[in-house]
């Protein structure tokens, strides 16, 4: 099954107070690392929203609901993948691994579920998630109906909900205190 990525960076980072995708960790911004990390495992890979350029061989794509929370950069991503699998992440997961997103898109290849989204702690990590491209009709009729929680939008689609295996991985970043104690290297797994 050929895969595509997609990086959501439309957000409004009121939060960091500052474009966490513009963060450095490294002399790499974090969309650039997060656009790397996709880039050595899936066919193409697109930055969704955001003002900013694509990072590297990424592919802006429009956030057709900006503005509209993450389910609406899902639907945009999923309306300009041309591949059967795309994983979907945030552009502020500064561990995100290689090993992290084939665990995840190989899980969608053998569990033939619609979508696959990883547990850490017992919670679904929403943006580190694979998604068939058949959700893409039922995730625009859910989102055109009002739904903005995952959980809401993929209400009629098959999960298989994965335990990665190094679930710091997931760890996103959201204030400059996160980002800081990440940005230590102690700190880093």
């Amino acid at each position: 099954m050929r895969a595509s990525g997609a990086v959501l960076a439309g957000g409004q980072s009121r939060r960091m107070g500052t474009d966490k995708a513009l963060l450095t960790v490294d002399s790499l911004t974090l969309l650039d690392r997060t656009v790397g990390v996709l880039s050595d495992v899936v066919d193409s890979v697109y930055v969704v929203g955001g003002d900013h350029e694509a990072a590297g061989s990424a592919v802006y794509v429009d956030d057709l609901f900006p503005g509209e929370g993450p389910v609406g950069g899902l639907v945009s991503a999923l309306a300009s993948a041309d591949t059967d699998a795309l994983i979907v992440t945030g552009c502020d997961l500064p561990s995100l691994t290689v090993d992290i997103v084939r665990q995840v898109l190989d899980a969608l290849r053998v569990s033939g579920a619609d979508y696959v989204v990883p547990l850490a702690n017992g919670r679904r990590q929403w943006h580190c998630a694979a998604f068939h491209r058949r959700c893409h009709g039922p995730l625009e009729l859910a989102f055109n109906e009002g739904a903005r929680s995952y959980r809401d939008a993929l209400n009629a689609l098959s999960e298989c909900a994965l335990v990665v295996s190094r679930p710091a991985g997931l760890i996103d970043v959201d204030t400059p205190e996160q980002f800081a104690r990440f940005a230590m290297p102690d700190n880093r797994s």
